[in-house]
């Protein structure tokens, strides 16, 4: 019977796709890493994953053993959550992806709250704007900001993200303020590329008004993207939640406050089942209530 230490090795290398990285998520060295897969392989009788100078490529023995294996690690998760419960004790690894943005400024205050309140919780936490896959990632909790497609997964709507158009002081000084949406073409845009649908849209009363902005400046960061906007190279449309400090500083100026812009809902996620994890539980609560007077919008 494979260890489970072995498992747990290899998992982590197929999720990461290395060993190296793999080995630095384990905290040990890749040699380690390198001598659990092959005693796996020898205990099974089969080859799991090919290796090359880019990562490791599961074989079809691998796939199929990897989500089997995915199930029995996060089942035995769940039995330790379980036990520690009936003591009062939230224990275990959250392992979370969060949108950049949003996470830097909105999950790190939460994380400190659950670090505090729970001294036995540890974190694993990915930042990043790119979709990841819940359960093939093993994610134990996902954010999202936008429509959800995962409708089999437990979704709880957190609130929404109102959007908003800015720019800075010196950019409206050397190139005019705007005062309907239509003048937009007359201005360098700073334009985000990390989605298909890039139409600004505006709204007053029965009015709607859809655009593609177009600009010099194009980047799938929204950090990125803030700093240009700071820096004064065009106008810019954010989450409120982004230049909220910028424009109560004066670093930013809001355009076209009289016309409405969309609001994107914010949605946390996890795997279906009817028992929630008390750390999974803990990190919804926590969200729900931060998050209600945070995220206010303009």
């Amino acid at each position: 019977m494979p260890v489970l230490d072995d498992i747990k090795g290899f998992v982590t290398v197929a999720q990461t796709g290395g060993f190296t990285h793999a080995a630095r998520k384990l905290a040990i060295s890749t040699s380690v890493v390198s001598r659990r897969i092959d005693r796996l392989e020898t205990e099974l009788g089969v080859c799991l994953m090919l290796r090359n100078t880019r990562g490791v490529t599961l074989t079809p023995a691998g796939n199929e053993f990897y989500r089997r294996a995915q199930l029995i690690l996060r089942e035995l998760d769940n039995a330790y959550q379980a036990v520690a419960e009936r003591k009062e004790e939230i224990t275990g690894c959250l392992h979370i992806s969060t949108p950049y943005s949003f996470g830097i400024r909105h999950l790190e205050p939460v994380l400190t709250r659950l670090s505090t309140r729970y001294p036995l919780l540890e974190f694993d936490i990915s930042y990043n704007d790119r979709y990841v896959d819940l359960l093939k990632e093993s994610f134990d909790a996902v954010i999202r900001i936008g429509a959800i497609s995962e409708l089999s997964f437990a979704a709880r709507r957190i609130g929404p993200i109102p959007t908003v158009l800015v720019a800075s002081p010196a950019y409206l000084e050397k190139h005019g303020t705007l005062q309907t949406p239509d003048l937009i073409s007359g201005h360098q845009c700073l334009i985000y590329s990390g989605r298909t649908h890039a139409e600004w849209v505006f709204q007053q009363g029965e009015n709607r008004i859809s655009l593609l902005p177009s600009g010099r400046f194009h980047s799938d960061s929204g950090e990125v993207l803030l700093k240009w906007a700071l820096n004064g190279r065009g106008i810019a449309v954010f989450p409120h939640f982004m230049v909220k400090e910028a424009l109560s500083e004066g670093g930013l100026v809001r355009l076209l406050p009289d016309y409405a812009m969309p609001e994107h809902d914010l949605y946390i996620l996890r795997p279906p089942g009817v028992r929630v994890a008390g750390k999974v539980r803990v990190l919804f609560d926590e969200m729900v209530a931060y998050c209600r007077d945070a995220l206010q919008g303009p």
